[in-house]
């Protein structure tokens, strides 16, 4: 190999080394990549050592069998619903008794059970119906009505694009805000459908069949509550070091100045500008979800709760701090 293809291979190897570099870093989530920036800047003028926190799971293992509620063992004979092909009851238990209506979708699922319950209200209006028949039918539409939370509560568990929310890993953007109001604009219509649902029995199929859809291609509450833990646990990193290190403008103005250029410039604009954003998309998921998930998923709502308090705690013991050296040099 001669002296200038050395020169050329070497190059492309350093470009590809730093473009490998470079994507790594990039794929960092954005509160690791500002505050190890943060934290490097304090740790050259105050001479101390901020390592990155260990991250740990922000949710315990989510065995969703475990979440759900047992449904009324109430059926329609395949023969009582032949005879009653006018009240299109036959299509549907035929939809429910084959392979696809048995491992169908939980919003196709929630869908038949109130196609049954209009089917049913709409045979009870005939009145040349066998008085026997009659009595099992109400009997079956009393019993599905008073089931309705429940079918509701089991949507809600087995939705796939809902437990996406809760287990799908993403990267979040520099401006997650608007990605997580809208999800809260989609949980609070969630909410609504199930409004309607308890009022009147009756449920717009397109609007939940599209809410679905557009649930599982947006962004996830996982997501968000691994950055807020994140965030708190950098937090409380960079506190406990500032309060150990016991900074006084009286050792150095030079480094004094340094300091207060870290906070304007880097903590204020670039660090605190994304922890308020995190606060406020928490904020908003977390109100859209009191209404709709207190009862479905209790535990996973409280410690997404637990997780934002503790981010708040964090970010006001490192104002707490910053205060503490501003006040020390005044």
């Amino acid at each position: 190999m001669s002296k200038k293809q050395l020169v050329v291979y070497s190059l492309l190897a350093l470009g590809i080394g730093a473009f490998s570099y470079g994507l790594i870093y990039w794929q960092k989530p954005l509160s690791e990549r500002l505050f190890q920036d943060y934290s490097s800047r304090l740790n050259r003028v105050l001479s101390i050592s901020i390592k990155a926190p260990k991250q740990t799971p922000s949710l315990p293992q989510i065995y969703w069998r475990d979440y759900l509620k047992k449904e009324p063992e109430l059926s329609l004979s395949l023969l009582d619903s032949i005879t009653l092909k006018h009240c299109g009851l036959d299509q549907l238990v035929f939809e429910r008794n084959s392979s696809l209506g048995k491992h169908a979708s939980a919003d196709y699922t929630l869908v038949w059970h109130i196609d049954l319950i209009t089917g049913l209200q709409t045979c009870l209006a005939n009145n040349h119906l066998d008085a026997q028949l009659k009595a099992s039918l109400q009997h079956i539409l009393d019993t599905k009505r008073a089931a309705i939370n429940v079918y509701w509560h089991n949507f809600l568990v087995n939705e796939l694009s809902i437990r996406h929310l809760w287990s799908s890993q993403q990267a979040i953007g520099k401006n997650p805000l608007p990605s997580y109001r809208a999800l809260a604009t989609n949980l609070t219509e969630l909410s609504h459908i199930h409004g309607e649902l308890v009022t009147s029995h009756s449920i717009n199929k397109k609007q939940l069949l599209r809410l679905s859809e557009k649930l599982q291609k947006g962004v996830t509450i996982l997501a968000l509550l691994q950055e807020l833990n994140a965030t708190s646990a950098w937090l409380n990193k960079v506190t406990m070091a500032l309060n150990a290190r016991q900074f006084s403008c009286q050792e150095s103005k030079a480094d004094y100045d340094i300091l207060r250029n870290i906070l304007t410039k880097v903590y204020a604009v670039k660090v605190q500008d994304y922890l308020a954003e995190l606060d406020q998309s928490a904020n908003a998921v977390i109100n859209s979800l009191i209404p709709l998930m207190q009862q479905s998923h209790a535990e996973l709502l409280a410690r997404a709760s637990a997780i934002h308090i503790e981010f708040k705690q964090a970010n006001r013991k490192h104002v707490k701090q910053w205060k503490q050296i501003l006040d020390s040099c005044t």
